[in-house]
């Protein structure tokens, strides 16, 4: 499974103290790829969006192959964004293609750095 987490909204705002705040939204995208295929005659069609935990049957065997961080920058600020895929369930649904509708949990950090830290770094 190859997944990503983009960043969709990025507010930034001051408040009369100077002091800034923000939002943060994000999409998580992803694409599955298995190494034997998965047999899906016995799964109910449905769309991705209905599907929920109850519809989980058993825990998938996974083994992360890469792992990557993702920095966005805005006027004041370097986000960088950490996800990582945590569990991957099957479900008893697929998709209108016959693919078998995952889930998955993923655990994900977020560090705001301030780009004024930035200044006192010395270059060598």
């Amino acid at each position: 499974m190859k997944s990503k987490v983009s960043a969709i909204d990025f507010l930034e705002k001051d408040d009369v103290k100077g002091n800034t705040g923000g939002s943060l939204g994000f999409r998580h995208v992803s694409e599955v790829f298995t190494v034997k295929p998965i047999d899906t005659s016995n799964l109910e069609v449905s769309k991705a969006d209905d599907v929920t935990d109850k519809d989980m049957v058993n825990e998938l065997k996974f083994t992360t192959k890469k792992e990557s961080i993702n920095i966005y920058e805005s006027e004041k600020h370097f986000v960088l964004a950490d996800d990582r895929v945590e569990k991957i369930f099957l479900t008893n649904k697929k998709d209108g293609k016959g693919n078998p509708i995952l889930r998955y949990r993923v655990d994900m950090v977020v560090s705001v750095i301030p780009k004024e830290r930035q200044k006192n770094i010395v270059k060598v």
